[in-house]
């Protein structure tokens, strides 16, 4: 108590000496503390230094592999590491870099801005840290892979590799990207299934991954994106059904699925996408019928099914569907009616051909069509006169159906068509004369029904008509000359009717698009006009099967430089063969059969080059491949026949038959190295078979018969292997048949008949040099050896040559002696042998 009442002076002196020395103890063990934190700091510090380095030195190590499959596999592994030991969205850039870009081709990603680096893209709200949320590298040839460590960028709401070359597969890992919105990896070389963790990524909007070779099936926990609006998978190889669960996504606007293997039914529960815009599961292996349910896409504008296996009718609630502006559902099973479209007020694509929908067309077609495709069905009755109130309508098609009745004049109140075909069909009547009125005509198909009448001349002012087909009706009258004001015609197909009178002079004149030109199987007569055959457009003649006569016109072979068919065969046509029939360049087909032609086959057919070179690429190029007229063109030989859609390098045919030509067969045939078939039948031609015939090694079918040709068959006949049709009958020919690579077992008999000096298998009558057996092939041979003249002589002078020195040189007189004695000793014995038998028997 007494120390508390002292003032603080006293209390301090009191404390003396001992106070100091306590003070002076306290000082130093502070500092010794802090000497003890330093050394503590100091050496932690130099650890981290130390593993940081041991690291990069890892890191740099790796670096130096080369680009083998599992140098990559490491450089990924080193990214890995390089994330994890950094916090910077940079490293992670960079270390994706190395995995999607293998070769280096960004090489501008350095600086410390990577948010202007290219493709690089960072938030922009205003007093925040920036992070990336886009990364767009379209079109730049990476050649790399996904890195599976991309989601360390946290924030990455759009990632965007399309058309970069990428292989391998999706990552599992991009389930961890959890603020993706977009994610679009089409047109690489993707491999794999894709990956079902994909479903957890709740905020993603877009799938886009068409375009790869990505296998299996569709996730169904696909269906958990609810905020999915486009799923693009086309262009790859899934397989398997459609899940049911993808109706889940509500949100869904566009579903494509086109050019895949799927299979099964279509789910109900797509139905519920009621903000589905586009539905594309085209060229696909689906089946069924389509869902009563889809009546509730009422957003739907883009409905694709074709090339599939649909069946059943066209449910009538897809004629509810107001918004729809294309339905294509062509190329399946689909039967039953056409339903009324007529709500579809948007409609401008309706493609239904090739199913089996029948019944009439109906009345309330939409007023908004452009295109209107009812092809290949089993469709009957008459075209509605309504259709003319269609007058956005550009494109229709009604071929091969059974429509009957006639055009409806209504039809030319369609100012805008473009297109109209109608071929295969029963109409009748007469063609219309109201066409005229059609300037946007490009295309009018008639072809095969029942029209009569004439061909009428208003067509001539149809200024943009360029495929005009009539064939096939029962046209009658002549072909009008103002065809020739079509300026823009290329196709012109009047065949397989009545027409008569004379080929127009005019045509070809002013038309230089002209390409195909088919009169075939009319009653036309006259000659071939020159001014046709000037038109060097031309790539097709057909005229075939009329009663045309005179001389070929001369042509200048410069004037049809790409003619590829040229057929007249049956026909009165007279005279030789001009020189340019020899000259033609391109030609494939010709056919001057079954006329009277005269005088000699050329001796020269180097310019004849289509028949001369063989396509080895596998490729038909006619500098654009040359359609044949409707319906196909026929290539007639003696074993059958062949029908070409398209006219390509691999049809090639001379056939000359059934005229007077005379003269010998040009050894010049062998160079036409790529013709399919030749036929010379039924002339005057003599002489021996080339020898070089057997270089035409694509030969398919040969006639030679009814001829005069002499001489043996060329042994290395047999070297045609492709040879299927042979015919050498009727002829002076001689010899034995070859056997090369068994050519006498591949043709029948019928192939040689009529040729008396002819032998050997398959004719009954054997060669005379020639015996059953090995022994008789041998006397034969022997047989042969004896009658020629050199053997003969050959003997007579060794038998003389003996006899000279026998009676000249001693030596051998006394051989020949002591021989005959030996003879004579030894016939003495074999006699006393004898009697001595015959005593004791």
């Amino acid at each position: 108590m007494l120390e508390s009442k002292l003032p603080p002076a006293s209390r301090m002196e009191q404390c003396g000496a001992g106070c100091q020395s306590s003070n002076h103890r306290l000082a130093a063990s502070f500092s010794w503390f802090f000497i003890i934190l330093l050394l503590v700091t100091r050496v932690g510090a130099g650890a981290c230094s130390l593993n940081s380095s041991l690291h990069h030195s890892a890191f740099e190590s790796h670096e130096q592999d080369g680009e083998s499959a599992g140098a990559e596999l490491n450089v990924e592994r080193r990214s890995i590491l390089a994330t994890q030991s950094t916090s910077g969205e940079a490293d992670v850039l960079l270390a994706c870099k190395k995995v999607l870009d293998p070769f280096n081709i960004i090489s501008d990603w350095n600086g410390i801005n990577y948010c202007g680096w290219r493709g690089v893209n960072c938030s922009l709200q205003a007093g925040q840290t920036r992070h990336v949320v886009e990364l767009n590298l379209t079109n730049i040839p990476l050649k790399g892979r996904i890195p599976s460590f991309i989601c360390n960028l946290t924030h990455l709401a759009n990632l965007t590799l399309s058309n970069t070359s990428l292989v391998g597969t999706i990552p599992l890992e991009l389930s961890h990207c959890t603020e993706l919105d977009y994610l679009h990896l089409d047109h690489n070389e993707l491999t794999g299934n894709i990956p079902a963790q994909l479903g957890q990524l709740q905020k993603l909007r877009d799938i886009y991954i068409y375009n790869n070779n990505l296998t299996g099936s569709i996730p169904e926990e696909l269906g958990n994106c609810s905020r999915l609006t486009a799923l693009n998978l086309v262009i790859n190889k899934l397989t398997g059904s459609i899940p049911a669960s993808l109706g889940n996504c509500t949100q869904l606007a566009w579903f494509k699925l086109t050019n895949n293997s799927l299979n099964g039914t279509l789910p109900e529960q797509l139905g519920d996408l009621v903000n589905l815009q586009g539905l594309y599961l085209a060229n696909n292996q689906l089946e069924g019928t389509i869902p009563k349910s889809f009546g509730g896409l009422r957003s739907l504008s883009f409905l694709q099914l074709y090339d599939n296996r649909f069946s059943g009718s066209i449910p009538q609630e897809l004629g509810f569907l107001s918004q729809m502006v294309s339905m294509q559902l062509h190329n399946n099973r689909f039967s039953g009616s056409i339903p009324s479209l007529k709500s579809c007020s948007k409609l401008e694509f309706l493609i239904l051909r090739n199913n089996t929908l029948e019944g009439l067309i109906p009345e309330d077609l939409p007023l908004s069509l452009i295109y209107l495709s009812l092809s290949q069905n089993k469709l009957e009755g008459r075209i509605p006169n309504s259709i003319g109130f269609c007058t956005k309508l550009e494109r229709l098609d009604l071929t091969d159906n059974n429509l009957t009745g006639s055009i409806p004049l209504e039809l030319a109140s369609l100012v805008n068509l473009k297109q109209l075909s109608v071929p295969n069909n029963n109409f009748s009547g007469h063609i219309l004369d109201a066409f005229t009125k059609l300037h946007a005509l490009e295309l009018l198909d008639l072809t095969g029904n029942g029209f009569t009448g004439n061909v009428p001349p208003s067509l001539g002012f149809c200024g943009a008509l360029e495929l005009l087909y009539l064939a096939n009706n029962k046209l009658s009258g002549n072909i009008p000359s103002s065809l020739s004001k079509c300026t823009k015609l290329k196709f012109l197909d009047l065949g397989q009717n009545y027409l008569s009178g004379a080929i127009p002079g005019e045509l070809g004149v002013g038309q230089g698009q002209l390409e195909v030109l088919v009169f075939r199987e009319n009653f036309l007569t006259g000659e071939i006009p020159l001014t046709v055959l000037n038109s060097s457009s031309l790539a097709h003649i057909d005229f075939s099967n009329n009663r045309l006569e005179g001389e070929l016109p001369a042509v200048k072979h410069s004037s049809l430089p790409i003619l590829r068919v040229l057929s007249i065969s049956n026909n009165r046509l007279s005279g030789r063969l001009p020189e340019w029939v020899w000259r033609l360049p391109e030609v494939q087909v010709l056919d001057l059969s079954s006329n009277k032609f005269t005088g000699v086959i050329s001796s020269n057919l180097s310019g004849l080059t289509g028949f001369r070179e063989i396509n080895t690429t596998g490729v038909d190029d006619l500098k654009g491949k040359v359609l044949t007229p409707h319906g196909g063109f026929d290539v007639a030989v003696k074993n059958g026949s062949y029908i070409y859609s398209y006219l390509t390098k691999s049809v090639t045919v001379i056939d000359l038959s059934n005229n007077t030509l005379e003269g010998g067969l040009p050894t010049d045939l062998g160079s036409l190295h790529a013709l399919f078939c030749l036929s010379l039948a039924h002339n005057r031609l003599t002489g021996p078979i080339p020898t070089t015939l057997h270089q035409m090694e694509r030969l398919e079918s040969l006639d030679l018969s009814f001829n005069n040709l002499n001489g043996p068959i060329p042994p290395d006949f047999g070297k045609l292997t492709y040879l299927s049709y042979l015919s050498l009958a009727s002829n002076n020919l001689s010899g034995e048949i070859p056997h090369t690579n068994g050519f006498d077992h591949k043709n029948p008999p019928s192939s040689f008949t009529g040729n008396p000096h002819l032998c050997g298998h398959p004719l009954p009558t054997s060669c005379p040099n020639l015996s059953q057996g090995r022994n008789g092939g041998k006397l034969a041979l022997f047989l042969s050896d004896v009658w020629n003249p050199g053997f003969g002589i050959g003997v007579f002078i060794g038998f003389m040559s003996v006899v000279v020195l026998i009676i000249k040189w001693q030596p051998a007189r006394t051989l020949v002696f002591l021989r005959k004695q030996q003879l004579s000793h030894g016939t003495h014995a074999l006699d006393t042998a004898l009697q001595r038998i015959k005593r004791h028997a």
